[in-house]
């Protein structure tokens, strides 16, 4: 086993040199109190579960390594990587407590490119260079950026139930019931449910359109009539057939009201009801059902403007939250499908295709971070063709499955250089094409992220 070379006695935060040799690894004494589970394994060619002292370390490391090297004889092309490879380790080494609590440090990769290139002027150089330069490796392949951040996750469309749309199953007397002495909608208040005249009296009585759609030549008001099933019921009739028909008000048994036209004993035309859990729904109505343009208040505060059909939301609407979530789009039985717009509250936003209340199909994900994902999406995951772009300007372009880079893409860097080739879980991993800043191109194989050997 090589012997450790000197600039891995770097200082860390006690000034102590804390790596011991060990046969197969090289562990972080102090750091890692030493357990091997915290080691970094050089023979299997990466390590297994480091801690965040020893990535800290690494830094200071490589610092080391590009102090002792700089001063060597390099070339002049050399020099000037090995001072942009200073700037990163100082950059990195100030942002490091930001990078951790993220998960992910982006810096690195460029550190690693550049390093590759030095390399390849470095071949003079002794042994422990190049042994320095796979360890470094070795530590940060697990923080490589090509992979996305984890700790910023996309969030799913927010969900109603199937069933919140409550409305009158109840059979409407037709022929049995009897009258009472009431002729006034107040007095209607005594028969409701304790929360719908809360809210009754909030939102104030309902106003009837003006312009009855019926013949009020052949309609009568009538009082207050209560069906046998107990429902009461207080409006115009068709005096021909003995039907509701007309302007009217109900209370069903469970105490909601309803207030509006109706048309062969069935709530038809425009109307509102108050229901017992402190929804409201007004808006055109159908045959007894949900259906045509309306608005739909929840006790929750969350409001749907927009069509129905059947008791569903179906059709165009706009969707609300009380903590600013926001869907405008196409609906189809009471999920949102078809075109939308999602907006969340913390500021991303989605445009595109959705499916049974799902992203999935074609369309723009924002992040409010500023990344963007344009592309195929499957049950709220990217999945097939798109382009992922960083806000630092890295993009990848080709195929996703699962949220994962998987198949053929290329990584480009904001710098001009690029990995051209297969992927696999999120991570390099097969044969692929590294095109440099002076774009040198050198085929390579990649496994789990990390290049093993160059094939040209």
């Amino acid at each position: 086993m090589e012997s450790l070379p000197s600039c891995f006695k770097a200082s860390c935060a006690n000034e102590a040199a804390c790596f011991v040799e060990t046969e197969d690894f090289y562990v972080c004494d102090k750091h890692c109190e030493g357990k091997y589970a915290d080691a970094i394994p050089l023979k299997s060619g990466g390590f297994v579960n480091t801690n965040i002292n020893i990535l800290k370390q690494a830094v200071n490391v490589f610092s080391g390594f590009v102090k002792e090297v700089r001063n060597e004889d390099l070339t002049e092309e050399a020099k000037l990587l090995c001072e942009g490879l200073t700037r990163d380790t100082e950059k990195a080494q100030s942002n490091f407590n930001k990078a951790k609590e993220s998960g992910l440090h982006y810096e690195f990769c460029n550190i690693q490119t550049r390093v590759e290139e030095l390399m390849e002027f470095m071949d003079e150089q002794p042994v422990f260079v190049k042994f320095l330069s796979r360890w470094f490796w070795d530590c940060m392949k697990k923080y490589i950026s090509t992979e996305e951040s984890t700790h910023l996750k996309k969030d799913a469309p927010k969900k109603h139930a199937s069933k919140s749309i409550k409305t009158n199953k109840e059979p409407l007397d037709k022929d049995t019931g009897r009258y009472e002495n009431v002729f006034n909608q107040e007095d209607m208040v005594k028969y409701v449910d304790y929360n719908v005249k809360r809210k009754w009296e909030e939102l104030g009585d309902y106003k009837f359109d003006e312009h009855s759609q019926f013949d009020e030549s052949k309609l009568e008001d009538r009082s207050l009539y209560t069906c046998e099933s107990g429902t009461k019921y207080l409006g115009q009739w068709n005096i021909q057939e003995n039907l509701k028909q007309g302007k009217g008000t109900q209370v069903w048994t469970d105490g909601s009201l309803y207030q509006g036209n109706w048309e062969n004993n069935e709530t038809n035309g425009l109307g509102r009801i108050i229901y017992t859990n402190g929804d409201v729904y007004e808006g055109e109505w159908l045959n007894g059902k949900l259906h045509g343009k309306g608005i739909y208040l929840k006790s929750d505060g969350s409001k749907y403007d927009g069509y129905f059909c059947q008791d569903a939301y179906n059709g165009y609407g706009v969707e609300t939250w009380t903590d600013g979530s926001i869907y405008e789009g196409e609906y189809h039985d009471g999920k949102m499908e078809g075109q939308g717009m999602f907006i969340w509250e913390n500021g991303g936003r989605y445009k595109g295709q959705f499916k049974n209340n799902n992203i999935h199909g074609h369309g723009k994900y924002e992040w409010s971070d500023g990344r963007t994902f344009d592309g195929q999406w499957e049950n709220n995951k990217m999945h097939g063709y798109g382009t992922y772009v960083w806000k630092d300007g890295k993009k990848y372009e080709g195929q996703y499955i699962n949220d994962k880079k998987e198949g053929n893409g290329t990584f480009f860097w904001p710098d001009g250089r690029k990995y051209i080739g297969q992927w696999h879980l999120g991570k390099q991993h097969g044969i692929g094409t590294y095109i440099a800043l002076n774009g040198n191109e050198r085929k390579g194989e990649w496994i789990n992220g990390l290049r093993i050997k160059w094939l040209s």
